[in-house]
């Protein structure tokens, strides 16, 4: 029998070894060929619910043969409805591809488990010390939005409280992002249900099921990315220094645990419930976040707020203001990225507010009680 050598990314590999784990598979080995098979059974012509009905988890008898269960008819059937779909797909010019569904309840009643508050035990968990980023440490521009940060921390709070210490990232990797994956896909039906406007939607910056890449960029932007070589980079909640890297693991700074702990309208509340992805307790706390130990963002957020008090309250207006306060040796294109993820930052952490008349939009200073960033930059700017 061929060998073959494949090469998976470690958040793959640990969906995989979870699997194995639940005793689905009996070992890496098992479930390649059972996906070859199926794939196999897919390009032939039958259906994925053909498969689950047929149990697509054991391998088929004969390699490359669909389930000898499934009539031949039923395959040539299939086969012909795919194709008159596609056919008519293109006929139409629209995508025949089906959006991912929303995850059973039972699912996000698992995740929100696993995210809930009544499961900390801050008394067991021992934090780390925060180190302050260096004034040139910028956050990410893709970075535009702040609901994965709380995921993350409260996530971390909850695995160190049932298992006694801090995890190591090769090891909960795929399982925190399958679980934001799982927020995600249901956040993202409810925004389309409850019709919510771009800047007031929820799944914004959180991976769905079945879209692996948003998982990795999930991992990789926002809680940290590991190389092949073992070697990991800090995603934006360390940058934050809302959580700390020691030889592998993640560990919650103290402001990271006072963070994971505050009540969070979407975590904290029936999820059909949920109105915004911040409470007005957590935008505060993370502005005093910025002001105390991240002091690029500090510096970004400033001139950028301190440019729309001046009157600069477009793009265009604002991006004139503020590049020339960027690294020279930043391209236009990496310049207007910064911009934009220091603006829906400040948005999201209420001291920004974006008015849209169609495509074209219009900044302001949103006027809160409890706004500490904006009071700094007030001072600031006279």
């Amino acid at each position: 029998m061929p060998v073959i050598a494949v090469n998976l990314s470690a958040n793959v590999f640990g969906r995989l070894s979870r699997l194995i784990e639940r005793g689905l598979y009996t070992n890496a080995e098992q479930f390649l060929e059972v996906a070859a098979c199926n794939q196999l059974a897919l390009e032939s012509g039958v259906t994925p619910a053909e498969l689950i009905e047929r149990d697509h988890r054991k391998p088929f008898p004969v390699e490359g043969a669909p389930p000898a269960s499934v009539p031949k008819e039923s395959r040539s059937s299939a086969a012909r409805h795919s194709h008159s779909k596609k056919r008519a797909g293109k006929r139409r010019g629209t995508s025949t591809e089906q959006p991912a569904s929303p995850p059973p309840a039972t699912d996000i009643t698992e995740v929100l488990g696993r995210l809930s508050l009544q499961q900390c035990r801050p008394e067991q968990l021992a934090t780390i010390e925060v180190s302050t980023r260096g004034e040139e440490d910028h956050i990410w521009g893709q970075v535009n939005r702040l609901l994965p940060f709380k995921i993350a921390c409260r996530w971390l709070a909850v695995f160190a409280s049932a298992g006694g210490s801090w995890p190591d990232l090769q090891a909960i990797g795929s399982r925190l992002a399958d679980d934001a994956a799982r927020l995600g896909t249901m956040l993202a039906d409810s925004d389309t249900q409850a019709q919510r406007v771009r800047d007031a939607q929820l799944a914004t910056s959180l991976p769905r099921i079945g879209n692996m890449a948003s998982q990795d960029r999930f991992l990789s932007q926002f809680v940290a990315r590991a190389t092949r070589s073992g070697r990991l980079y800090p995603g934006a909640i360390c940058h934050y220094a809302l959580v700390s890297i020691d030889g592998g693991k993640l560990l919650l700074t103290k402001p990271g645990l006072e963070f994971a702990l505050l009540t969070n309208p979407v975590l904290d509340s029936p999820i059909d419930q949920a109105f915004c992805a911040l409470s007005p307790e957590e935008r505060e706390f993370l502005q005093w976040q910025v002001i105390r130990y991240v002091p690029s963002e500090y510096h970004d957020s400033s001139l950028v707020a301190g440019a729309i008090l001046e009157g600069n309250d477009t793009p265009g207006a604002l991006a004139e203001a503020v590049f020339g306060h960027f690294p020279a040796d930043w391209t236009t294109a990496a310049k207007q990225t910064h911009l934009s993820g220091i603006v829906a930052r400040l948005t999201e952490m209420g001291v920004v507010s974006r008015t849209w008349s169609g495509r074209n939009v219009a900044y302001g200073i949103a006027k809160v009680d409890r706004c500490p960033l904006y009071d700094h930059v007030a001072k600031i700017t006279g």
